[in-house]
């Protein structure tokens, strides 16, 4: 099962709430990926990863420690929590 934020939503549901309306066209380029990756990598247990995060943040202009402090960057990535990202990412 894909992470979720603290309040139960996807990413795409996240980003949907969070700039009015984002398809899953949008995400896939803004991965860098095609939209058949896209919808595969979307049910994976490890999605999005911290630099999926990152990607996605960079490309709709949003501040990439929001989306990881959202919740949806919980494991552990390097040996350092997600949320100790904060100064690696501004």
């Amino acid at each position: 099962m894909p992470r979720t934020d603290e309040n139960g939503r996807s990413l795409e549901s996240l980003l949907t709430y969070m700039l009015d309306g984002v398809s899953a066209q949008d995400i896939s380029a803004a991965l860098g990926v095609s939209h058949a990756t896209y919808h595969r990598r979307k049910h994976a247990d490890d999605y999005p990863d911290a630099e999926e995060l990152r990607l996605i943040a960079e490309h709709f202009g949003l501040n990439p420690v929001d989306l990881m402090l959202s919740g949806l960057a919980r494991k552990f990535v390097g040996g350092q929590a997600a949320r100790g990202w904060a100064g690696l990412c501004s």
